[in-house]
């Protein structure tokens, strides 16, 4: 299992606004290109905060770690776009 925190800002980890939605979007993208993550919200206090979990196979081929950073990148860079 992986969790990945999503943040507006790196530097001060300030969270995305509640009402953007990034863990549901990050889902939905990347639904749509075969890879299932779980969405998390409201991690920081109970409202902000989003976060995104993947759990894969227990038994995978580096190609498969490879195929799942490459569609997980693909997909955040398509929500971030969305974003803007």
């Amino acid at each position: 299992m992986a969790g990945i925190e999503l943040v507006r800002n790196k530097q001060n980890k300030r969270p995305f606004d509640s009402t953007a939605g990034m863990a549901i979007k990050i889902s939905r993208i990347a639904l749509k290109k075969g890879l299932v993550t779980y969405p998390g919200t409201g991690v920081v206090d109970g409202t902000s905060g989003d976060v995104i979990s993947i759990f894969p196979p227990l038994i995978f081929s580096r190609d498969h770690v490879d195929e799942m950073i490459t569609k997980l990148e693909s997909t955040i860079r398509e929500a971030f776009e969305e974003m803007n």
